[in-house]
């Protein structure tokens, strides 16, 4: 993590989804963040990561300051040059394997990349919604929107 990680706050409120390859490009989504490229996800329905949901929820235990919950539920929280701040949200499974996290709240960027690594195996990417706006976006885009400020943010960042 480095240093501009660290400074970094982010906002999101969003669901982690596997990203099948067949995922394309959809329409550019506006905000008051920016104007962020979107993805249509492709591929079948259900699929999961390959990250084991409890060797998922056993890491992200491990953090200081997280607990879990054996149905995934989980609350993680710290401080840092940004003030306090708090992830939580609820992983779900098939088949021992992650099928999707709902995760809202703020946290340093560094946190946030090393809280997605939890979710996937190696190698492989996440597929980022947007729940309130209905769009999808890749793991990049994702996190230069949890960190964007623009013209009309007025505080509330706890929204996509």
């Amino acid at each position: 993590m480095g240093p501009a990680d660290a400074a970094a706050l982010a906002h999101f409120d969003v669901v982690l989804h596997p990203r099948g390859g067949d995922a394309e490009p959809g329409p550019p989504f506006h905000d008051e963040r920016g104007i962020w490229p979107t993805l249509r996800p492709g591929g079948p329905r259900g699929i999961t990561t390959g990250a084991g949901f409890d060797a998922a929820l056993a890491a992200l235990d491990a953090f200081p300051r997280a607990s879990t919950e054996p149905d995934g539920a989980f609350l993680w929280v710290g401080e840092g040059a940004g003030g306090r701040w708090q992830v939580d949200g609820n992983a779900w499974e098939r088949e021992g394997r992650i099928l999707s996290v709902d995760v809202r709240g703020r946290c340093p960027l560094g946190e946030l990349r090393r809280f997605l690594g939890l979710w996937r195996a190696e190698g492989e990417r996440l597929l980022v919604e947007f729940v309130r706006a209905g769009v999808y976006v890749d793991e990049e885009t994702f996190l230069r929107h949890a960190v964007a400020t623009g013209p009309d943010v007025r505080g509330d960042r706890d929204r996509p």
